[in-house]
């Protein structure tokens, strides 16, 4: 997780030093114990950890960083890097994925495994207004999907790395994951993320434009 953590502070600098941004507020975390850590696991048997979100729990028992942007004659909440806390990882039972998903990500299920079973995951991340970020085991190694406010579910990343990265690169702008979901961004978060990742959105709706070819 270094490198990770020397992103981040590279990341969290960039917007408190950049023009459009008015300020950045972020709140402490101290990390969690390796008696908590167990504790947790102990409690959620058979399902552990992947070995990643563990280091990282150990370093920051949970992440919320809020960064705003003057808006109108105030300002306003546009990105928020959040982590639930390990107390705060809500067991999921998932029953609708292998149905409600993307048909561009059916290809990475084993429907002969999982089409007839309960499917556990995890809450990462969870706002009313845009969806849910879940860890989601399917197999040995669990990976991070996003269930959008249908109720319909997108593959996000093969790993808890993998997908801290790609919030740091969106820059934790509110509901950067519906991106990846066939509902796609709302309209009135669309102009931040062009005003703040421009290049990065054109890569992703290039790469959603070529997934949809490939169907």
């Amino acid at each position: 997780m270094q490198h990770l953590d020397a992103i981040s502070l590279g990341v969290f600098s960039y917007l408190q030093a950049h023009e459009r941004v008015s300020r950045v507020e972020s709140k402490p975390f101290v990390g969690a114990t390796q008696v908590e850590l167990g504790l947790w696991e102990q409690k959620n048997y058979p399902h552990v950890l992947p070995d990643d979100l563990k280091r990282f729990y150990s370093i920051a028992n949970g992440l919320s960083v809020k960064w705003f942007a003057p808006f109108r004659e105030g300002t306003t909440l546009v990105g928020h890097f959040l982590l639930n806390s390990l107390q705060d990882l809500q067991r999921l039972s998932i029953t609708d994925l292998p149905s409600r998903c993307r048909s561009a990500d059916k290809r990475r299920l084993d429907l002969r495994k999982i089409s007839h079973k309960e499917i556990v995951g995890f809450s990462l991340d969870a706002s009313p207004k845009y969806g849910t970020v879940a860890l989601i085991y399917l197999e040995e190694e669990p990976q991070v999907w996003f269930r959008d406010l249908r109720g319909d579910w997108s593959f996000l990343a093969q790993t808890f790395t993998n997908y801290y990265r790609m919030m740091l690169t969106h820059l934790g702008i509110i509901s950067w994951q519906t991106i990846f979901s066939d509902t796609g961004v709302d309209p009135m978060r669309k102009p931040w993320l062009y005003l703040f990742i421009p290049s990065r959105m054109l890569l992703d709706e290039q790469n959603a434009r070529d997934q949809g070819q490939q169907e």
